[in-house]
């Protein structure tokens, strides 16, 4: 079995769960929280980090990653391809505001994402190799803060890596989504620079498990894991990513466990 990934990721909830502190954070809810958690996944030929204990839904990832890419923050192009996770935190006209993919690619006018394959390809085994997501400028302007701040890319031992910060991190309902779209990302950069993809590594500061999500959390974890599915790229430019290129095979899960997102 393929799947040391999930094992580690159902250690996780269990440690939350068992060793947490219950918080009220905003709006009445209450979480079980931890301090310093991470995750970590090993890139290996084609195996691809999307959870089999329960279902999950491919489509939302590689959308949402063309959205961030293309530096959009109106939700209409998600919603116009079945995605709707972005719903809660969108104004009337479907907005976001100045965050996430505008940052990536306008932060206070400089396309992150350009400058950093650009170094990438000039000097891979640079140290510097930081997206910012945090605009202070941005934020005290009332645009919504980042669950992840930063990432950068690291190359070593022949593969490049990628490191995420979390300031906080849902994890029974984000968290996953988070870790298959990190590593979408680092599959098209490598592919855009023809290199070999290696760590995914997600460092959180704030790992909570709602307690309303409690219940799905221990159906989750009486689940059986399948091995991880595989991921079949048709398209190599991080620039111009289509989704349709990108799908994955032999993705065996399952049932869907409903979790309510909550803000």
């Amino acid at each position: 079995m393929n799947n040391l990934f999930e094992r580690r990721y159902k250690e996780l909830i269990f440690d939350i769960l068992t060793n947490g502190t219950e918080e009220e954070v905003r709006d009445g809810n209450k979480a079980i929280t931890m301090f310093g958690k991470s995750l970590e996944f090993q890139c290996v030929l084609n195996v691809f980090p999307l959870l089999t204990s329960k279902e999950m839904f491919f489509k939302n990832v590689k959308f949402e990653l063309k959205w961030l890419l293309d530096g959009l923050t109106n939700v209409h192009y998600l919603k116009s391809n079945g995605v709707s996770i972005w719903d809660k935190w969108a104004d009337e006209s479907g907005d976001i505001g100045d965050t996430y993919g505008r940052q990536l690619r306008s932060f206070n006018g400089i396309d992150q994402l350009k400058t950093i394959i650009k170094e990438l390809v000039e000097f891979k085994r640079s140290r510097q190799l930081v997206i910012s997501l945090w605009n202070p400028v941005a934020i005290s302007q009332g645009n919504r803060r980042p669950c992840y701040p930063m990432f950068q890319f690291q190359y070593s031992g022949g593969r490049l890596n990628i490191a995420i910060t979390q300031r906080s991190a849902d994890v029974f309902v984000g968290l996953p989504y988070d870790i298959a779209f990190f590593t979408l990302m680092l599959r098209l950069v490598c592919a855009y620079i023809d290199e070999a993809p290696g760590k995914v590594l997600i460092n959180i500061a704030d790992a909570h498990i709602y307690v309303e999500h409690i219940e799905a959390c221990k159906r989750y974890l009486t689940n059986e894991t399948f091995d991880l599915p595989n991921l079949r790229l048709n398209g190599q430019d991080i620039f111009n990513f289509e989704p349709k290129n990108v799908w994955l095979t032999d993705y065996q899960h399952c049932e869907f466990i409903k979790a309510k997102i909550i803000i």
